[in-house]
């Protein structure tokens, strides 16, 4: 059998292990996530994989995805820096039904071999899953995770597969484009009639306080409910709206010359349903909610035929009273509800025109902002506003992704960069729509130049005459007299020879600081502090990698 690593590159072979007779060690235990190559799968192993404490206290060495797709190497996280290894391996289903590795080992093996497992698949697959994975579990108590929107499916198809207290359902309320854990609401299920009230629930908030996410716990029975109308008819809603715009024969451009904020933050939300890699989360919520509650549908074509009679004139509607329905349906909501949440929906129509103003804003003082999608990420744009509208942005974009890390060719020095380590640099207009990014300002776009700016080597030496040498370690003088542009300083050389004393260091410096500045400014602080005049000379050999340590220099 083959395990590829999370490059692709290699094979890792499986420890042979027994369902009966199988220990583990914080050095040697195996996280095993099966769906992990799905939306819901890909997300938890990036955000919470690293973060679980396994039942001995340890934290995984080896987070597993076995997933049926074939593209499940690629579609791997990446993996954090400390963190576990990050296998995968390609599940088919076997000659006995049950899902198994190319090679024939049974996806049961990999289950006992494991020291908790997760299981991140769709309604439909909870039942075979449970069934291929129940014979390496034995009935045991291997921790055992299940990620679902389908909570009383995942209850029937997965108890007694480990012990009651083993056993907790999740469902994390995040799309696979959520870029952080942080404040985000996922409900915690234990199905109390079993004796699901363990220890694995209480790693689970453990794990999920950790990562600063919001749980809720329910019963099984409560979240599915509660999820049909929470997930099931809220997309329902947009997802009709969506079809009901396909097929209205009115050009989208038209409307959305003449939207309201109120039109255009629907039309946002409704494109965010209709993402392509939303769509298996989608119609897992829709066929769960309509196994949960068939009714919830029903109440919403209700309520849609009764307010087309209120507003159609042809039955005798009046103005009186539909505003008299509308006032009956404003008091059944509670005070609370209508408050809180018309102020937040004043902060969202808000929101929907900032981008716009920022935009605007930037092109009339020509400052460097960065861009990004909406979805989410770090900028895919950096440069200067030439013309912006509530419509269309016109970027100078002067953004380069080198091998070394970003480089912002705003410089001639940066484009000297760019020439040594063999990149050509592309830069110019772009033309963006608004509604679909965001900017990247302020604190914001200095934490991404931090993280992602490349770096550059520069060597600098400094010769004293012997007879003139202060009375100073020379070395520590040079290295604590560097400018803040410099990030780290190593002393490589010290010797005296022809009457000269010389240190040379090695220092590395982010790629928007040239390289005569950083100098002129050191040099100026060497001369003012260790009189008498110093003499500097530098060079700058290679870049290096951007992040402190992440990557040896070239």
């Amino acid at each position: 059998m083959c395990i590829r690593d999370s490059r692709g590159t290699g094979c890792v072979g499986l420890r042979p292990v027994t369902t009966t007779s199988f220990e583990r060690t914080g050095q040697d235990s195996t996280l095993l996530v099966v769906g992990g190559a799905g939306a819901t799968g890909h997300w938890v192993v990036r955000h919470l994989g690293s973060r679980l404490k396994l039942a001995d206290g340890f934290v995984p060495a080896r987070i597993l995805v076995a997933d049926t797709d074939p593209d499940v190497v690629d579609r791997l996280p990446p993996a954090s820096s400390g963190g576990p290894v990050l296998e995968a391996v390609h599940l088919v289903i076997s000659a006995d039904g049950h899902e198994a590795t190319e090679a024939g080992v049974s996806l049961a093996h990999l289950a006992a071999g494991a020291a908790e497992v997760w299981v991140a698949v769709g309604p439909d697959d909870l039942m075979p899953v449970a069934g291929s994975i129940a014979p390496g579990l034995a009935g045991g108590t291997t921790p055992l995770l299940v990620f679902s929107a389908a909570q009383v499916e995942a209850v029937e198809a997965f108890v007694g597969v480990t012990a009651p207290e083993a056993l907790v359902g999740l469902h994390v309320l995040v799309g696979p484009d959520t870029p952080s854990a942080v404040g985000h609401t996922a409900v915690v299920c234990v199905d109390p009639e079993l004796g699901g009230e363990g220890g694995q629930r209480t790693r689970t908030l453990a794990m999920l306080a950790d990562v600063g996410m919001r749980p809720v716990l329910l019963s099984p029975t409560d979240h599915d409910r509660a999820m049909a109308w929470v997930e099931g008819v809220s997309e329902y809603v947009l997802l009709a709206l969506g079809a009901a715009l396909v097929d209205s024969g009115v050009p989208l451009e038209l409307l959305w010359e003449v939207r309201t904020p109120t039109f255009q933050l629907l039309a946002a939300l409704v494109a965010r349903t209709y993402d392509t890699v939303r769509f298996e989360q989608v119609a897992g919520a829709q066929l769960s909610a309509s196994r949960t509650d068939p009714l919830v549908r029903e109440s919403l074509r209700r309520s849609i035929a009764d307010l087309a009679r209120r507003v159609d004139p042809v039955t005798g509607a009046t103005t009186g009273e539909l505003i008299a329905e509308l006032d009956r349906v404003a008091r059944g909501l509670p005070t609370w509800f209508r408050r809180t949440l018309a102020q937040g929906s004043e902060g969202a129509v808000e929101a929907v025109r900032s981008t716009e103003r920022q935009l605007m804003t930037a092109s009339r003082v020509a400052s460097m902002v960065g861009v990004r999608r909406l979805s989410g990420g770090r900028p895919t744009h950096v440069g200067r506003v030439i013309a912006a509208d509530d419509d269309q942005l016109e970027l100078d974009d002067r953004l380069v992704e080198t091998p070394h890390g970003a480089v912002v060719v705003d410089t001639p020095w940066a484009e000297e960069f760019l020439a040594a380590i063999g990149i050509d640099a592309r830069v110019g207009p772009v033309s963006l729509r608004v509604h679909n990014h965001a900017t990247v300002t302020g604190a914001e776009l200095d934490a991404w130049r931090h993280e992602h700016l490349a770096r550059y080597r520069l060597v600098v030496s400094v010769d004293w005459r012997v007879e003139e040498s202060p009375n100073v370690d020379l070395g520590e003088a040079v290295s604590l007299l560097a400018p803040p542009s410099v990030e780290s300083v190593e002393v490589t050389d010290t010797y005296v020879a022809d009457g000269l004393t010389r240190v040379t260091v090695e220092a590395r410096v982010r790629i928007d600081h040239p390289p005569d500045g950083v100098v002129t400014t050191w040099t100026n602080a060497l001369a003012r502090l260790l009189k008498p005049e110093v003499t500097v000379r530098h060079s700058v050999p290679g870049a290096a990698a951007p992040g402190p340590g992440t990557a040896p220099s070239i």
